[in-house]
């Protein structure tokens, strides 16, 4: 069975056209990742609210509008100062309600359009990228423009690149570190110029400050550069010492002011935030969900059910999958130039850290799927490279194969990226915190204090909100440690207790709030536990 026009047998190798049928695919699919991200922006407020910001996502907000209006970093109407965010996208959210005027609407939809050009200019450098790393393959642009487009229309990726946390800049620093590093395993970038190797050890700083957990890509930067990708040659690394160390250093005096900050203020370079997370974390809490997680990004159109990630069944399938997949990247890297070579150890490395940190230590399980997020790029440009020599593989043993196998993984892959993504759009109709903001603005004085241990929502839009998860309160998270939160509930003096339902439940029977508070509303139906300070003076 032949071939279609629109798609060459000849190597591509060099040119600049891709062919028709990937052209229109590719534009289909960067049209449906463009279309699921605006639609919801220019919409009702009501929509554009809730479609896309996550609990943490409007911790983030809360702060950043705090500094626009003068208040600094902190929450609770200006009154707790925190760090338990990650810098420079809470400065850029800031920037975004400081062109709103404060205004709370307005300052998350200008968020959520910086976060729509933070994707266009990842898809713009992830095809650049994937054009580079494999400009000496066949079909090199075909796999880029496809990958690129694929990961842009991703039901993962489009709600962890516009949540209103620093995931999407995250990933697009990552992108720029792969990229200035793609090189490292070529002989002569043993002398690269001493203003490049500064250069790419600002950016490796400035990568820090989207996210502190970029210590592992800083990690990864200075290994391929200095092992000349994976080589480990000891007279090749000693003369890379030098230029490694630099880097290194660099990175280190760009994050210092965060650092020095964090811990003359609050005790710890850690943030806060960092601290909360794993306070009550167990040693390999988190292994059962890494598999299926990772072979999520790996697998670009696909999705498992929430229900089913951390069964026995699917997380041994998933190991398995990626064991086979991790053995036939290794030959491949064997046999890799130098450019693959730099940009599959590089992801390797910082992958192995972030599997191993939030695998073995950390704890919010919940979260894990959004720390292996910055691999995502990468990992979709390699994936897709598989398929293609699977494809080409057919082509040569089983051409009569070739052909339905294109056709119907294309059918496939199509429908399920739609599918899902429908699914999520549908779904996303409602924010799983907004019923407790609605009850808020309908039965709370502006006035009143309330604490909520899941506070991001309800924080953004009750400003005089004290944060009782310890996430951005460092009062609070030292009560989380001693485990006397009600007591502390009830010196701040708040008047009401709100969060999901099954709250009312255990705190109520909790002294003293025993004493000094009420049960008023505790709707399984609403999803919403609310709690009362007595009236004394009835």
């Amino acid at each position: 069975m032949g071939l279609p026009s629109c798609w060459p047998v000849k190597s591509m190798i060099g040119s600049k056209k891709l062919p028709r049928l990937i052209l229109i695919l590719t534009c289909l699919l960067l049209a449906l990742g463009v279309g699921l991200r605006v639609v919801p922006i220019v919409g009702s407020d009501d929509r554009m609210l809730q479609v896309f910001p996550t609990e943490d996502g409007y911790l983030m907000l809360t702060i950043a509008r705090n500094m626009a209006i003068g208040n600094g970093m902190s929450v609770a109407e200006g009154t707790i100062p925190t760090n338990g965010t990650q810098p420079l996208t809470t400065f850029e959210w800031a920037l975004c309600f400081l062109l709103s005027g404060g205004g709370k609407a307005l300052g998350v939809r200008l968020t959520l359009f910086a976060q729509l050009a933070t994707s266009l200019l990842t898809v713009f450098l992830m095809y650049r990228l994937g054009c580079r790393l494999l400009q000496h393959r066949n079909h090199g642009r075909s796999i880029a423009a496809l990958a690129t487009a694929a990961w842009f229309a991703s039901p993962l990726v489009i709600p962890n690149s516009m949540n209103c946390l620093e995931t999407g800049n995250y990933a697009l620093l990552t992108i720029a570190v792969v990229t200035a590093f793609l090189h490292a395993g070529n002989a002569a970038s043993r002398e690269w110029p001493w203003r490049r190797v500064l250069a790419t050890g600002v950016l490796l700083g400035v990568t820090f400050w989207i996210r502190n957990d970029a210590v592992f890509l800083v990690l990864a930067a200075c290994l391929v550069y200095m092992t000349r990708a994976g080589r480990f040659e000891v007279a090749e690394m000693q003369a890379r010492l030098s230029r490694t160390l630099v880097m290194g250093f660099t990175s280190i005096a760009v994050a210092l002011p965060w650092l020095l900050h964090n811990q003359a203020n609050f005790g710890s370079i850690m943030p806060i935030s960092g601290h909360a997370e794993a306070n009550g974390a167990t040693l390999g809490s988190n292994l059962d969900l890494v598999s299926s997680m990772v072979l999520e990004y790996v697998g670009i159109f696909t999705q498992i059910p929430n229900t089913m990630q951390g069964t026995l069944f699917v997380e041994i399938g998933s190991f398995l999958v990626l064991a086979l997949m991790a053995v036939a990247l290794r030959r491949h890297f064997k046999q890799a130039n130098d450019v693959e070579r730099s940009a599959i150890f590089v992801i390797v490395v910082f992958g192995s850290c972030l599997v191993a940190f939030y695998g073995l230590y950390f704890g919010a399980p919940h979260f894990v799927s959004r720390y292996f997020f910055p691999m995502s790029p990468v990992l979709a440009i390699l994936s897709m490279q598989g398929l293609f020599a699977v494809w080409q593989f057919l082509r040569k043993k089983r051409e009569a194969m070739a052909m339905p196998f294109v056709l119907a993984f294309t059918v496939v892959a199509v429908a399920l990226l739609v599918g899902l993504n429908v699914r999520r759009y549908q779904r996303s109709v409602h924010h799983m915190h907004f019923q407790a903001v609605e009850w808020i603005d309908e039965n709370v004085p502006e006035q009143a204090w309330i604490g909520a241990p899941q506070t991001g929502t309800i924080g953004f839009f009750h400003d005089r909100t004290v944060y009782l998860d310890g996430k951005v309160n460092p009062e609070a998270f030292e009560h989380v440690v001693a485990g006397t939160i009600p007591q502390y509930v009830v010196d701040k003096q708040l008047q009401y207790v709100i969060d999901w339902f099954g709250l009312a439940d255990h705190w109520s029977t909790l002294p003293p709030l025993d004493i000094e508070f009420e049960v008023i509303v505790n709707d399984q139906e609403l999803n919403l536990s609310v709690m009362r300070r007595r009236d004394r003076g009835k």
